[in-house]
């Protein structure tokens, strides 16, 4: 029989889909920007038409991203088990109290606006848009010295 997990964290969607949003709008900015310069540069002037099909293509792919982003936010979850963490979403990874050398966190204006943080398992892992963070920031450490505890008898 599989062992259940201690703790389960659905992270905030909301956290993770307004950086994505704010990004996509800009790298879709600066494309719109790139061709009228491209254009003007040629002397060519383009024919209001065109200029709201690009205009809707580019809002039509902030729209796709932002979907997409959601979907792989809403499916992703953190359990926490007596012995590792365990990422459920698009990939599936563990890592084990054992060889977790320092749980770090991080929260940036984002996170302290919606309450959320960020632990830093290790310079490549991290869990991003923890709710109640602080609360499962001792929980982990607390779990992490028994862990450690029960490693070194």
């Amino acid at each position: 029989m599989a062992d259940l997990p201690e703790y389960t964290i659905k992270p905030n969607v909301t956290r993770i889909l307004i950086p994505s949003i704010i990004n996509t709008v800009l790298l879709a900015f600066l494309f719109y920007a790139g061709i009228l310069i491209n254009v003007t540069l040629l002397g060519i002037a383009i024919p209001t038409g065109i200029n709201i099909l690009i205009v809707a293509v580019l809002g039509l792919l902030v729209v796709i991203q932002a979907l997409l982003t959601y979907l792989q936010a809403s499916k992703t979850r953190y359990e926490i088990y007596k012995n590792r963490i365990q990422i459920e979403g698009a990939k599936q990874q563990y890592f084990m109290f054992s060889v977790i050398q320092e749980l770090k966190f991080k929260k940036s204006f984002l996170d302290k606006a919606l309450g959320t943080g960020t632990l830093i398992i290790d310079p490549k892992t991290k869990l991003k848009a923890i709710p109640n963070f602080e609360q499962t920031f001792v929980y982990l450490k607390q779990l992490l010295q028994y862990s450690r505890m029960q490693y070194n008898q």
